[in-house]
């Protein structure tokens, strides 16, 4: 079984976020992420789902995703 993963637009409408703002959470790794071939973001459907959950229950980190 492989696991799916999602680009960055895909992770930013389950999230409910920006593009950039998921670009910002990456760099502040509060996000998982992968680079395929150096320069393409992707992201674990299972991980984005988790995170989504979990951001259901508490606010996101504010600074800097604005």
């Amino acid at each position: 079984m492989t696991e799916k993963l999602l680009t960055l637009k895909e992770a930013a409408e389950v999230l409910g976020l920006s593009e950039e703002q998921i670009r910002r959470l990456v760099e502040k790794e509060a996000i998982p992420a992968y680079q395929i071939g150096g320069k393409y973001l992707r992201f674990k459907e299972e991980q984005i789902l988790q995170l989504k959950s979990g951001y259901s229950k508490r606010p996101l980190p504010a600074s800097g995703i604005e």
